[in-house]
């Protein structure tokens, strides 16, 4: 048999309404309820400090985890376009970098976990993850240390751009030239999804001669 709850409406067994009173409605309950329950203004006043400082921590977790990975300082990634934090996606794609055939490793642990807008994880190879709106390439190589435009590249400490006579960059998504201070990566769902060739396909070569 059960009882519908007066502060909250939720039916209760009433062998657990009591427990339910005591346990959701502490912080709120009538003075003769707090008397029925022998419950004091102590009680309750401990109840609701336990519950603002359980969201003042979590809260205080979110932030910290936002700011450590984003970086919202002078040292962070920058780009043209940065993206919004504040929306929560999860999308998926590929992305591989060649330099004279010289593929370079995402799943290596210098390259995973860099921020959390977009990142790799380990073991996960080509397939990048992307955690806000508006995350442009530019921006995603950015958080490699691996400055990009549509006609060069920095790996390694070194820039590779057409502008050298003897080198060659192609910056590519699904086969077609783009810029990357502008595009902005779209993914797919599921990793899964973007292993088989679904969201965003990033291919961007490199080729020197001599």
């Amino acid at each position: 048999m059960s009882r519908d709850c007066k502060y909250c409406g939720e039916g209760v067994p009433e062998t657990e309404y009591v427990d339910h009173l005591r346990r959701a409605h502490s912080e709120n309950l009538t003075k003769l309820d707090q008397r029925r329950l022998g419950i004091t203004d102590d009680d309750a006043g401990r109840n609701r400090t336990f519950v603002v400082g359980a969201s003042i921590i979590g809260i205080a977790v979110v932030v910290g985890y936002v700011l450590l990975f984003v970086g919202i300082d002078d040292t962070g990634p920058e780009a043209e376009l940065m993206p919004d934090a504040r929306a929560g996606l999860h999308e998926h794609g590929t992305l591989s970098i060649e330099q004279d055939g010289e593929a370079v490793d995402f799943s290596d642990p210098d390259h995973t976990e860099q921020d959390a807008c977009f990142h790799f994880h380990e073991g996960d190879g080509e397939i990048w993850h992307t955690h806000c709106e508006d995350v442009t390439l530019e921006y995603a190589l950015s958080t490699l240390g691996m400055p990009v435009t549509d006609t060069s590249i920095e790996i390694d400490d070194t820039e590779y751009s057409d502008d050298d006579p003897d080198t060659s960059v192609s910056v590519t998504v699904d086969g077609q030239p783009v810029d990357p201070s502008r595009y902005v990566l779209d993914g797919a769902g599921p990793t899964d999804a973007a292993r088989q060739g679904e969201g965003d396909n990033v291919r961007i070569v490199v080729e020197t001669e001599g």
